[in-house]
């Protein structure tokens, strides 16, 4: 007798945020493919961070929020990354 595999059920709690994550990296993936593919410049993780908005994050996880009326602010970003680096980096 021939027994079929028995597939993993996720709890429901489980389902949402496991399917954002993968849609997550999947972005990330093809993001990355996507550049090098296109472009002469090919873009390795370590250096993904600087692109976009890491410059923002850079400079709230180094010195904390800051606003201006005169110039660009940092005070419109989320601050659940930065205080991950501090963590991570402290």
């Amino acid at each position: 007798m021939h027994k079929e595999p028995h597939a993993i059920a996720l709890p429901d709690r489980f389902k949402y945020p496991t399917a954002v994550l993968l849609l997550w990296l999947g972005s990330l993936v093809s993001i990355l493919f996507l550049s090098s593919a296109f472009s002469d410049h090919h873009i390795l993780l370590n250096q993904l961070q600087s692109k976009w908005d890491g410059g923002w994050y850079e400079s709230i996880a180094g010195s904390s929020y800051y606003f201006s009326h005169s110039a660009q602010s940092n005070v419109a970003f989320f601050p659940l990354y930065p205080l991950l680096v501090k963590l991570v980096h402290s």
